[in-house]
């Protein structure tokens, strides 16, 4: 009696941490009795295993030896294999076991994407094995990443129809083993423009000195984000490019709108005219665009009342009216520095209305403060015991320039004290200039500060 074939069935891939199951059908020539069994004997990697196994027989005949491995590992790949026999007759035959691992790859593998967005996948789900290693091919064939993720920062027009391969490689498989890979394939959804808008819209006016922002909106069909380098934005004012004068594209609201804005300050005659803004898509020559006129207004002339003239009277109308100071004032003529602070308020009223919406003031409006303290008249800037602040308007023609003084210590410099002056001009007419009376700054003769007890303090004069 003696063992005529050993069949082993061959089986799928064993997924990692799966059970492993392998069959070793032993076949006799003669049947035996009950009390007769071939002597089965596993190996793996010329390791006895046979104690993971168990025998059944199937009839007089035919045995079955199965060989049972719990949550396999990268290690347990390999060729396994199975001897019987009877007596010193002994077959062999070998099987070769393939390990694979968990794929997270979707099963929809054309992936449809936006525009910069970006995007990442996972090869393989966790960690990677040790004993694992992941790659990702392009479709020439050479390597795009070692990584088990593919990660793209963001999807470009050119990512269209490119395609990745997963491939994973377990070192411990056989040779026979075939490798895992998927390919993946990005669709870049088709972008395009709808629609450019700039507001304000048709004609509109700003007084001369004002401040004027145009805003563009940039509608796409499909959001995008959450970069913007593939679409080009242009301003220009009639055929000038002045895009370097624009604030970069900034995703508004929801992925689908972007926003540049034009901010022209201090406007001038200059500045009126026809404003374009023009995009495109990856610079290409669809090029979608919108206007907006922009008109310069200046103060003119308000005649509320009717002029009674006799034959051979010459009155004299100036239709548009210069802004320019016509009174500088700051209402003392001294001012006593204490332990407090103390302000020095200069009012600034003007011939003609200063529009001061959306309008720094500041720009428009010119003050500089000027201190004589005995040696020569000096500019007032911030310093210790001093500092000026912002420019606030009162009305469209009334405006206040303030200087703020600390409280008085016994360290306080001397320089702080002396005669102060407000001067205010409008823009760029600094001949033009208005100029408030002195005021006396001083502080009392002499100021003490006195400790007592190290918790009490006061404070005398004399």
């Amino acid at each position: 009696t003696y063992v005529t074939s050993i069949i082993i069935p061959v089986r799928l891939p064993f997924l990692i941490k799966s059970s492993l199951f392998i069959e070793c059908i032993i076949l006799l020539n003669t049947p035996v009795g009950p009390g007769i069994q071939p002597n089965v004997t596993w190996y793996y990697d010329m390791t006895d295993i046979t104690h993971y196994s168990s025998l059944m027989r199937n009839n007089g005949t035919l045995f079955t030896s199965l060989l049972t491995i719990d949550s396999i590992q990268v290690s347990d790949a390999g060729v396994y294999h199975c001897s019987a026999g009877i007596d010193s007759n002994v077959t062999t035959n070998n099987i070769s076991v393939c390990v694979t691992v968990n794929e997270t790859l979707p099963l929809v593998t054309d992936l449809e994407l936006s525009l910069v967005q970006n995007y990442s996948i996972d090869c393989i789900t966790g960690p990677v094995p040790t004993g694992v290693s992941v790659s990702w091919l392009l479709t020439n064939g050479s390597i795009y990443s070692n990584n088990n993720t593919l990660m793209i920062p963001s999807i470009l027009p050119s990512h269209n129809n490119t395609q990745y391969n997963c491939t994973i490689m377990i070192e411990t498989n056989p040779s026979d083993c075939s490798t895992q890979s998927k390919v993946i394939t990005l669709r870049v959804k088709a972008t395009y423009i709808d629609s450019v808008f700039i507001t304000p819209t048709s004609i509109v006016g700003f007084f001369i000195n004002s401040t004027v922002v145009l805003t563009c909106t940039i509608s796409l069909n499909t959001g995008i984000g959450p970069d913007t380098p593939f679409i080009s934005h242009y301003w220009y004012q009639y055929s000038t490019d002045i895009t370097n004068r624009s604030t970069p594209l900034l995703i508004n609201g929801d992925s689908k709108n972007l926003v540049t804005t034009l901010n022209i300050t201090s406007v001038q005659l200059s500045d009126a005219g026809v404003y374009q803004c023009r995009a495109s898509i990856d610079g290409n020559d669809t090029v979608i665009s919108n206007v907006s006129n922009l008109c310069i207004q200046v103060p003119v002339i308000n005649i509320s009342f009717d002029a009674d003239l006799r034959l051979g009277d010459v009155r004299e109308y100036d239709c548009i009216l210069d802004t320019f100071i016509t009174e500088v004032m700051t209402k003392i003529v001294s001012l006593n520095l204490s332990n407090t602070y103390q302000q020095l308020e200069c009012h600034i009223a003007t011939n003609t209305d200063i529009n001061t919406t959306n309008t720094d003031i500041n720009s428009i409006v010119n003050v500089s403060w000027y201190r004589d303290n005995g040696n020569e008249n000096r500019l007032v800037s911030d310093s210790e015991g001093v500092s000026i602040l912002p420019i606030v308007p009162v009305t469209d023609t009334s405006f206040i320039s303030t200087l703020r003084f600390s409280p008085i210590t016994s360290s306080a410099p001397v320089s702080t004290l002396g005669n102060y002056t407000c001067v205010a001009w409008i823009g760029e007419q600094s001949g033009r200039r208005e100029t408030s009376i002195n005021v006396q700054v001083t502080m009392k003769s002499k100021y003490y500060i006195i400790n007592l007890f190290s918790f009490m303090s006061f404070a005398c004069s004399q």
